[in-house]
């Protein structure tokens, strides 16, 4: 008798082989749907750039900001990688994303951020990285960083440099975005709440995408069940 409960559960295995093409077909549906996201996020980025500007106007609403940060900080606290070799960069920089309640870590070279990076990589929700460093270039690390890390953190490239091959170079090797020094805060301001909301759909998108497959081997059980 026991050998014939062995026989649905092989049947099951069986149907679960044909589930690839389940997950193929619903790729295909959250691809098509990414792209909906997008154009509703670059329609909303005119009202961002308003908030901006009234935001020192209005106390009341430098308070509300405070408060949506906090809702924010129960999925992840938001903590950024600052990698340049010059100091005084680097402590403006931090001045800057402190201001943007951010913890703040910092690097002074490709090495030391890597370590950084392999020890505590799963805090960090932003990189900063300067493109010219004498042990690793920036553009490397980018490579480096991106074909390691499994977790998509945003990166965005920093240079005094306006060479296009090289701006092209930050963007073909997975940068979020690119920045020229000197940095302006109200444009760093906007870059990385772009990453930061960007980043947030993701960690929501990959919630759904496993709510989703629970709920296909859900009904695999079921149906399982019925033809038993």
């Amino acid at each position: 008798h026991h050998h014939h409960h062995h026989h649905p559960s092989t049947k099951m295995s069986d149907e679960s082989s044909n589930d690839p093409q389940q997950y193929i077909m619903m790729d295909n549906t959250t691809s098509e749907n990414r792209s909906q996201p997008t154009n509703t996020t670059s329609a909303q980025s005119p009202t961002t750039t308003l908030d901006d500007t009234s935001m020192p106007a209005t106390s009341t609403s430098t308070a509300t900001t405070s408060t949506t940060t906090t809702t924010t900080i129960t999925t992840t606290p938001k903590h950024v990688l600052i990698v340049d070799d010059d100091s005084i960069s680097r402590s403006v920089l931090s001045k800057m994303l402190q201001k943007l309640e951010y913890r703040v870590t910092t690097a002074e070279g490709g090495r030391q951020a890597l370590n950084l990076l392999s020890e505590q990589s799963s805090t960090f929700t932003l990189l900063l990285v300067d493109i010219l460093m004498p042990d690793i270039d920036g553009i490397q690390l980018l490579r480096i960083f991106k074909r390691a890390q499994s977790r998509d953190i945003p990166i965005i490239m920093i240079s005094s440099s306006e060479d296009p091959e090289t701006i092209a170079q930050c963007f073909q090797s997975g940068a979020a975005d690119f920045l020229q020094k000197p940095i302006n805060f109200e444009v760093l301001k906007n870059r990385v709440k772009v990453c930061e909301t960007l980043r947030l759909e993701r960690e929501e998108r990959s919630k759904l995408v496993e709510r989703v497959k629970q709920q296909e081997r859900e009904l695999q059980q079921i149906k399982s069940q019925i033809s038993d």
